[in-house]
């Protein structure tokens, strides 16, 4: 599977759902054979003991809603998508913006970092979902799974683990146990060929688990017979839908005839 049509299929949240189950299904076996897609979080695998529950996200998110919400914004401009992000950076005035090869950037006091290729995108999504966390079904395991395909080379498991102990250490990342309750008990960043597992009560230690084409395939067909599932279903019910309105519509009163 190419990574290129990879970085594409996830930025659908029925395809990225199901292929982190599966993927984890694949590594950890029983653990996660009755997982389900749910929400609030994606994943729950319910148990007498407290059960587990996985958060997925990815770092490509931020950048897409993004350029969605200009795409709608200039619909009627007739602009294509390709014209919008390009345009985008000339006219954005806040901290984010797009250059022309297509990364979000941070703006203004000379810093131009790929967010979405960045640590500071991997802790913006952090903070976005433990903000969320708190108010989710709470489970004995609570995880965070992410896909960072598109992360840089530059992040090292090294970088990776050093900046996930100062988010969750310094007092002015906001995410310290006094104002959050609840934490992830792991970070699992995907990067196409491993799995991290970065533990919060022992980030001295991450666990980094090769994924091999013959994992990523299996994980891929199956993610992708349940995304045109989900919307073959969904396409059915706007047809069911459509067809009950049309049955429902009255004839509107002839000319000459009485109303009602």
């Amino acid at each position: 599977m190419d990574k290129v049509d990879f970085e594409y299929k996830i930025n659908n949240k029925h395809y990225n759902e199901y292929f982190a189950k599966y993927l984890l299904e694949c590594i950890y076996g029983d653990a996660f054979k009755n997982a389900k897609i749910a929400d609030r979080p994606d994943i729950w695998v319910e148990s007498e003991n407290g059960g587990i529950g996985v958060e997925v996200t990815t770092l490509l998110d931020t950048y897409y809603n993004t350029l969605k919400q200009y795409k709608k914004a200039w619909a009627n401009q007739g602009l294509t998508f390709e014209q919008i992000a390009k345009v985008i950076p000339t006219i954005l005035k806040n901290k984010i913006g797009i250059n022309h090869h297509g990364n979000l950037i941070l703006l203004g006091n000379g810093n131009r970092h790929s967010l979405s290729k960045s640590l500071k995108g991997l802790e913006t999504a952090i903070k976005i979902k433990l903000n969320k966390l708190q108010d989710y079904k709470k489970f004995e395991s609570n995880n965070l799974f992410i896909f960072a395909t598109n992360l840089s080379p530059d992040c090292t498991v090294e970088k990776i683990n050093k900046h996930l102990t100062k988010i969750f250490q310094d007092k002015s990342s906001k995410v310290e146990k006094s104002k959050h309750s609840r934490l992830f008990e792991n970070i699992m960043i995907f990067n196409y060929n491993t799995l991290q597992i970065y533990p919060f009560e022992n980030r001295d230690n991450p666990e980094i688990i090769p994924v091999n084409d013959e994992m990523r395939l299996y994980c891929d067909t199956l993610a992708e017979y349940e995304q045109n599932r989900i919307e073959a279903e969904y396409s059915e019910k706007q047809k069911l839908k459509k067809s009950r309105s049309i049955v429902n519509c009255k004839k509107p009163p002839q000319r000459g005839e009485e109303q009602n």
